[in-house]
């Protein structure tokens, strides 16, 4: 998220972005050591400002929408911009739901499921999504195009060690084998 946002958020929220920074982590006013993942103000093309919230998660637990909405409610209140909040969720569930509701409160944000995206389209676009190809649809077939990508590419060593690294660690979330065969790869 650091080193690719604009594609991350262009290809997973469906935001074009003019430009766009991670933002501080709020200072903690509470006892809570919690943080959002990646806090993001951004411009859009219309050169609205947009404080995107971002949660990645591994696995979904009943907790996370509470987590993201306090998030979010922070980040609100210190900036004071329209907030678009997302989990990305990294495995499937069958319990994930992009609202919250209880007796008082209706919470709605956008749940992108890594899961049921196409890897076949992402090894086609944007390269800094190369990593998540391990964890989508037809991912553990692509994995060494994914790779081949990367390493081919025109970034930098440390760049393509990092999107390489990125995707070894995304690869063991699916199977340690796929994890495997990345690293006897390299």
């Amino acid at each position: 998220m650091e080193t690719c946002r604009d594609e991350i958020i262009r290809y997973f929220a469906g935001i074009d972005v003019r430009e766009s920074a991670l933002i501080e982590h709020l200072p903690q006013e509470t006892v809570s050591v919690k943080r959002g993942d990646f806090p993001v103000m951004a411009t859009d093309e219309n050169g609205e400002k947009l404080l995107l919230v971002f949660e990645m998660q591994t696995r979904w637990d009943h907790d996370v929408p509470l987590n993201l909405m306090d998030y979010r409610t922070r980040y609100m209140l210190k900036y004071r911009v329209k907030t678009v909040s997302f989990i990305i969720l990294l495995t499937p569930s069958g319990s994930a739901t992009g609202v919250y509701r209880d007796n008082e409160v209706r919470f709605a944000f956008n749940l992108i499921r890594i899961y049921i995206m196409d890897g076949r389209e992402v090894v086609r676009g944007p390269l800094c999504l190369a990593p998540f190809v391990p964890l989508m649809k037809h991912g553990a077939d692509l994995l060494d195009q994914a790779d081949d990508l990367i390493c081919r590419s025109r970034k930098t060593r440390t760049q393509k060690a990092d999107l390489l690294t990125s995707m070894a660690i995304l690869s063991g979330i699916v199977s340690k084998e796929l994890l495997v065969r990345l690293i006897n790869t390299r």
